[in-house]
């Protein structure tokens, strides 16, 4: 299956970082900033920062980073489109596949 671009377009304007991240881990407010413990590897203070306006990540600490779909396919070990078509169901976005 391959998914259109105006759908993964869709599911990053309804979804933010941070609401993708809190289904995995506990967000902490810092510097004005949303940060969570890295789940990808172990430690005890939050390193992983969310950016919600272009819908990334990034650890400091193991240097893991990439976009929303990125972040679902890593922890569920999930395939793009198994990735895709998780976050189109929690954003409420139709899958629309590219001709």
């Amino acid at each position: 299956m391959r998914v259109s671009a105006a759908t993964k377009q869709k599911i990053m304007d309804r979804l933010t970082m941070s609401e993708v991240a809190a289904d995995y881990c506990t967000i902490v407010r810092k510097n004005g900033n949303n940060w969570v413990s890295c789940p990808f590897h172990e430690e005890k203070t939050p390193s992983m920062i969310l950016h919600d306006d272009s819908g990334t990540f990034y650890c400091f600490g193991c240097h893991e980073s990439g976009s929303m779909f990125d972040f679902v396919m890593k922890e569920d070990k999930l395939s793009f489109p198994e990735a895709v078509e998780k976050l189109a169901r929690k954003a409420g976005v139709p899958l629309e596949e590219e001709s």
